[in-house]
């Protein structure tokens, strides 16, 4: 393939990285939706972030995960794409509870989640044995978070 080719495709390098984060986004989104509606909104997320570790938990995101700890231009978008992640989370957190749009609560506990998963993945990432590794990374984060913030 032709570097002609590969930037009709992703006109940035770092979409290279970043193709795939949409897709991402939305089987998180699906799966925290899919949660059963009568567990508290960080068990929901926290069940909903170790499904997706089946979904993510790919050796090559191990080493994209890698790769962006290495590069200020590419953790800089990696900051991008994580607000994003944290302001959807928080839509769909909302969505639970009825509301149309997140308020405060909301958007903290998208960047609680997002903290978790950030936290999980690079932990994983040094090891990037799969996403049973991953599941495990994950159940460790969100049990710090829930120590910290409940001691």
């Amino acid at each position: 393939m032709s570097a002609r080719t590969v930037f009709r495709y992703f006109p940035v390098k770092a979409d290279l990285l970043f193709g795939d984060a949409d897709a991402d986004l939305e089987e998180l989104r699906r799966l925290l939706a899919t949660q059963d509606d009568r567990l508290a909104p960080f068990q929901a997320a926290r069940q909903a972030l170790s499904e997706f570790s089946e979904w993510i938990g790919r050796p090559a995101n191990a080493e994209r995960m890698r790769v962006i700890t290495t590069s200020p231009s590419l953790a800089a978008r990696a900051l991008e794409v994580r607000e994003a992640w944290a302001e959807a989370v928080a839509a769909e957190l909302a969505a639970r509870r009825g509301l149309a749009a997140p308020d405060e609560p909301d958007r903290l506990a998208g960047l609680l989640v997002l903290a978790v998963l950030i936290s999980a993945l690079r932990e994983w990432s040094h090891d990037g044995r799969g996403p049973v590794d991953l599941r495990k990374a994950i159940e460790r984060s969100a049990t710090r978070a829930t120590e910290i913030l409940h001691p």
